[in-house]
């Protein structure tokens, strides 16, 4: 079973943030993994900060592509039939890049 290398990198939230920016994380996966399961996974890790406040979310995207949505602080991606499909379908080359864009509440 071969390896997929999946790297992530997300928005800033605030300019304190922004110090560890580019928020760059690299897995390496198998490619039988699922994208709910490496959403799961970034979720252990608490890729994604928390927010004071509401109604902020964020979208993963892949090569143009949303992936999922994720509401607030939450770490559980909103439904979307993708979550299903394995790394294999999307890695070129063994390398598959997620990238987290953040949407701050209105005010």
């Amino acid at each position: 079973m071969a390896d997929c290398l999946v790297e992530v990198t997300r928005d800033s939230v605030c300019m304190g943030d922004d110090v560890d920016a580019p928020h760059f994380l690299r897995l390496a996966l198998p490619v039988t993994v699922t994208l709910k399961d490496v959403f799961l996974m970034l979720a252990e890790k608490h890729y994604l900060p928390g927010i004071a406040g509401q109604h902020h979310y964020w979208e993963a995207w892949s090569a143009g592509r949303l992936l999922a949505s994720f509401t607030g602080n939450s770490a559980t991606p909103e439904h979307s039939a993708c979550l299903i499909e394995k790394l294999a379908e999307h890695a070129t080359d063994g390398k598959f890049g997620i990238e987290f864009k953040y949407y701050s509440a209105t005010t």
